[in-house]
């Protein structure tokens, strides 16, 4: 056998073996897929959202539980509504706004004797046998319940008067 037709036949050989790696079943590669090509996927979000909580609101004939939360949102958000620092007979009008009745409302003064202005105005709302005290410190309110004192009253000392 001629050397060239050797040569030719081992290539052919060479040839089928490698064919051979590659069976039926074998699929070829395909090109990959570019982001254009790729539909968006929806995110999911693991974590729930949490629905929005209500403002409060006055509870008629409710007690000072009820309401303390309602009062302390009416006088913040009056608070955050000014420009310049609430004055007493502001935050007393504020909660007569919101439907507390002016004669069981105490407020103590926004300014010293000497006339400077207070860090902190303390109000007091009767409500039935109870009170809802408050505090007002800047544009930040807290309130908290306690019973009526002794007095009949809710705040200890003089208060201003805001009829």
């Amino acid at each position: 056998m001629p050397r060239s037709a050797a040569c030719g036949a081992l290539a052919f050989a060479a040839l089928i073996a490698i064919a051979g790696c590659t069976g039926p079943d074998s699929v070829a590669p395909s090109p990959s897929a570019t982001a254009t090509d790729a539909a968006p996927q929806p995110t999911v979000s693991a974590e729930p959202t949490a629905a929005p909580v209500p403002d409060p609101v006055l509870v008629q004939d409710g007690t000072a539980d009820d309401n303390a939360p309602y009062a302390q949102f009416v006088v913040a958000q009056r608070a955050a509504e000014q420009d310049a620092r609430l004055r007493s007979s502001e935050l007393a009008q504020a909660l007569i706004d919101a439907g507390f009745a002016a004669d069981a409302i105490e407020v103590t003064a926004d300014r010293t004797p000497l006339g400077n202005a207070t860090d902190v105005i303390s109000f007091a709302i009767l409500v039935g046998d109870a009170c809802i005290l408050g505090e007002l410190r800047g544009a930040e309110a807290v309130t908290q319940t306690a019973p009526v004192l002794g007095t009949g009253r809710c705040l200890v000392g003089a208060d201003v008067s805001i009829g």
